[in-house]
């Protein structure tokens, strides 16, 4: 891990946002196909 948990938190913060979006598009793609 480089710079430890000063450099590492912000990465970890970033690829949790990631995640979140990807699960969010995923999440409107799936109701929109149950509300058609």
């Amino acid at each position: 891990m480089p710079g430890g948990a000063e450099e590492s938190a912000p990465f970890a913060f970033g690829a949790q946002k990631r995640v979140n979006v990807n699960a969010e598009s995923h999440f409107s793609a799936f109701w929109g196909a149950i509300v058609e």
